[in-house]
């Protein structure tokens, strides 16, 4: 059995510790996200920042080609991960031997649901949940699994285990 530990890119970017202190845990990989909810996550360990703040639900690293013209398509992160976080955050801890898998997020955006209700679960009473999406709904189900495939291919050149 391998032991895991969950972690996001802001934990190991702009902390050059961090990959060895995870891999000093004991863990043989870790399940970095890619595609990630709003939230406000403690970072105690961090040099840069003890709290990191994403603002929305979000990609974590540069979207691909496959959403050019549509409209349901991943936003950006802001700046608690730019660019490509999650990249740059694989790298290092494939670089410190960790196995890095991919955390993917798909049924929680509040801010898809505020810009496209229709993409949102409605209940029998009629109400609303703008943070579910209502993979019923055909262009939400394509959108969500279209942003799983892209999500499954990462990282790319990372050392995955069988």
């Amino acid at each position: 059995m391998k032991a895991s530990a969950f972690v996001y890119p802001w934990d190991v970017n702009g902390d050059p510790e961090a990959p060895a202190r995870i891999a000093g845990l004991g863990v043989d990989q870790v399940t970095l996200a890619a595609a990630y909810h709003s939230t406000r996550a403690l970072t105690p360990r961090h040099p840069r920042h003890r709290i990191v703040t994403a603002e929305h639900a979000a990609v974590l690293y540069p979207a691909g080609d496959r959403w050019d013209g549509r409209e349901l398509r991943p936003y950006q992160a802001g700046g608690w991960a730019p660019g490509d976080a999650f990249g740059e955050a694989a790298a290092a801890l494939t670089d410190a031997g960790l196995e890095v898998h991919t955390w993917v997020v798909l049924a929680h955006n509040s801010r898809l649901g505020a810009e496209h209700p229709g993409t949102s679960v409605v209940n029998a009473y009629g109400d609303r949940y703008p943070w579910a999406p209502c993979i019923a709904q055909p262009a939400t189900r394509a959108y969500l699994i279209d942003l799983a495939a892209e999500a499954a291919v990462r990282p790319r050149g990372a050392r995955h285990g069988a």
